[in-house]
This record gives C-alpha cells, structure tokens and sequence, in this order.
C-alpha cells in the first residue's frame, strides 16, 4: 500500500496528497481535515472523490503485478523432471446475479432468509462482509 500512496504522492501537489491521505488514509473527518490543512469543505470532498480512484488503481497494477510475480515463481517451482505440475482447481460459490447488483470485485458467500452475503475487499485490501438486503422480499406496509 506504501508503494501505491507513493506513486500517488508523485502524481498531485503536496496539498491534495495531505488532503487525501489524512481524510482517507487516518480516516480524519472532513472538518477536522479542512480546519488542520485550512481547505474549504468541498474542496477536501472534491480532492478526495478525485483521488480515491487514482488510489485504488494504483493499488489494483501493485497487486495485478505481485499476483503475476507470485504466479511465475509458483509456476518456476512446479517444474519437475517428468513435466509440469497442474494443481486441482479450487471450487469457489458462484451465482448468477443482476447486472450490477453485486459488489464490485467481490465474491458471492452465501444467502438467507432476507439478503444475500458477498465477500469483499476494501481500498486498504481489507475484507470485509457485505449483506444485500433487497426491499422487495419484503411486504409493502
């Protein structure tokens, strides 16, 4: 995560950075952060809604390379001298849902009675559990 709030740092001013890092990052209230960095209030929410994505694909090319740097080296290591190792597929719970229903980059768990369960990580690559309740499995009062 450093190496992404580098690459970001590098990319905006020093106020937008400090913005967005005490606002996101320590998770400051917006006031607190406008007071401390004298910025207006919506200039902390604008600078913050337009950072978070530079943020999180930052964040996304650091893993999709670490992913592919763990990949190769797993795949260095499966070499034997009959052939190539294959591992057995892992199974993962899948379901069919509604275009854009579902959380993005996330992974189906389970359902219940009134919502479903997804699995799913925040920007600090954090996972976390999400329930979707839908107000139509509900009767109308």
């Amino acid at each position: 995560m450093q190496a992404a709030l580098d690459k970001l740092q590098r990319q905006v001013s020093a106020k937008h950075y400090q913005i967005f890092y005490a606002r996101v990052i320590e998770e400051m209230p917006v006031m607190k952060v406008a007071k401390l960095l004298g910025a207006k209030v919506a200039e902390v929410y604008l600078v913050t809604h337009r950072l978070k994505p530079l943020f999180e694909k930052a964040v996304r090319g650091l893993q999709a390379r670490e992913r592919d740097g763990l990949r190769a080296e797993a795949e260095n290591r499966m070499q034997t001298s009959q052939g190539t190792y294959t591992p057995r597929r892992r199974w993962v719970a899948t379901r069919r849902v509604r275009r854009g229903s579902a959380p993005r980059d996330s992974q189906w768990i389970g359902g219940g009675s009134y919502g479903e369960v997804w699995l799913a990580r925040n920007i600090m690559g954090v996972h976390r559990a999400i329930k979707i309740i839908r107000r139509s499995r509900f009767e109308s009062g």
